[in-house]
């Protein structure tokens, strides 16, 4: 009975060992790492296009109108000849560019007047993505009128404006007035591009005084003005406001006020219908 017994103990023992060397319940032995954990490939995120600047590939071309000293020689007020027009032509001369008024309240030359006023578009129309060329950035140039409106027609300018301050014996007058072409050299063609002038500048004009809260004058017709006459591009006069009136003369020479003229410049161009953007 006793060898039955210990037969039975061995089988036993024999038995267990395998669950011994397992490790079940056992602290001492190592235990199998966790698998890796699997990572979520990265989303890829596309970039936000650029937003085009609003006046991306417009080019204007800014005359701030006279200069620091006046040029009294004389050129052909207009290309064409008196056939084609007997009261302005290329044997009606006129001085090649002269200094301005004076602001009557102020004091202030309308050469300094223009050139400070045309600094703030330029900057304006800038930061809108135009490019933008300036006639002259200084007071101590020489440049004839006929060379102004050259340089528009050079760099094939989308609109040539020239910045200029009005003047009359009546203090009372106020507003903005805008000159664009007349009958020219009396052709279809040149009526074409005055008809597309006049438009613009109506399309102008009201921004102007949208912007500005001056009082709305008119667009007129003229072809006493070199700068128009010689421009084979898009060219408007803006007589922006009266320096010989008190309010006009403090305004126009009022930084905050200059910023609302090139607001409303910047509003014109981005809506204008004869703008290509």
């Amino acid at each position: 009975m006793k060898k039955i017994i210990s037969l039975v103990s061995l089988i036993l023992a024999v038995c267990m060992l395998p669950l011994s060397l397992a490790g079940c319940g056992d602290d001492n032995t190592p235990k199998t790492s966790a698998p890796a954990e699997t990572v979520a490939p990265t989303e890829t995120v596309a970039p936000t296009p650029t937003e085009k600047p609003a006046l991306a590939g417009v080019v204007v071309c800014i005359n701030a109108g006279h200069q620091g000293q006046g040029n009294k020689d004389k050129e052909p007020c207009a290309p064409w000849d008196a056939s084609k027009n007997p009261t302005y032509n290329n044997e009606t001369l006129k001085a090649k560019c002269t200094s301005g008024a004076t602001g009557q309240f102020t004091g202030i030359p309308e050469y300094i007047t223009t050139l400070q006023i045309s600094k703030v578009i330029e900057s304006t129309l800038k930061e809108l993505g135009a490019t933008v060329v300036m006639i002259r950035d200084t007071h101590e140039v020489d440049i004839s009128n006929i060379e102004r409106a050259k340089k528009a027609n050079e760099v094939k300018a989308d609109v040539f404006l020239n910045i200029h301050c009005n003047s009359s014996e009546k203090e009372a007058a106020n507003g903005i007035d805008l000159y664009v072409r007349g009958s020219g050299d009396g052709s279809s063609e040149y009526a074409l591009r005055a008809g597309k002038d006049y438009m613009m500048a109506t399309e102008l004009l009201a921004c102007l005084t949208n912007a500005t809260g001056a009082n709305k004058r008119y667009v007129n017709k003229s072809d006493a003005y070199s700068t128009i006459n010689w421009a084979e591009v898009p060219s408007i006069i803006l007589e922006l406001g009266f320096i010989s009136n008190e309010t006009e003369d403090n305004n126009l020479n009022n930084a905050e006020y200059q910023q609302k003229i090139a607001d409303g410049i910047a509003a014109w161009l981005k809506v204008s219908a004869y703008i290509e953007k």
